[in-house]
């Protein structure tokens, strides 16, 4: 059996913005996942909003052919959290979140990134190559089992609008 490195497919960029204005202006908000997604160099299907009454958050998402970015604003809080999940290793996050935070004023960003991908299309999944992941975690559990963390292995599910370009 060849151990094949899955395709790397994407990226998952999940922010907490701070500090920010305009978070319950539903057009503001909008018009900011749709500049997002255009500087991502994403094509935008449709934006999606909910706002919870004046004054009050807003909560939504903007579909794209290659996955989704999404909102959910507390006002009250000057507090936003950002997902933005885009497929394809030609789309710039970092260009879409510079346009969120500028668009809401933010003061500060916390940012994580998380690589996502998937087997290739009609290879089984290997889970022998997960070997090197399960014993770092074993072993990382056995020398600190009061800090172990939960190991989470997921498959993402290909599709044809989410090519790997």
């Amino acid at each position: 059996m060849n151990d094949i490195v899955p395709p790397y497919d994407g990226r998952h960029l999940i922010a907490d913005l701070h500090g920010c204005s305009g978070l319950s202006d539903i057009a503001l908000v909008e018009d900011a996942l749709a500049r997002a997604a255009h500087a991502a160099g994403a094509t935008v299907l449709e934006v999606r909003l909910h706002s919870f009454g004046p004054g009050q958050g807003v909560t939504g998402v903007a579909l794209l052919a290659e996955s989704h970015i999404s909102i959910h604003t507390w006002p009250e809080h000057g507090y936003a959290a950002l997902d933005i999940f885009i497929c394809g290793r030609r789309h710039d996050l970092d260009r879409a979140l510079a346009v969120v935070r500028d668009a809401l004023k933010a003061a500060a960003v916390e940012t994580r990134t998380i690589p996502r991908g998937y087997q290739a299309v009609g290879e089984e999944p290997r889970l022998a190559s997960l070997g090197p992941l399960l014993a770092h975690h074993a072993m990382a559990s056995a020398s600190a089992p009061q800090m172990a963390k939960p190991l989470i292995i997921g498959i993402v599910v290909p599709s044809k609008s989410c090519p790997i370009a």
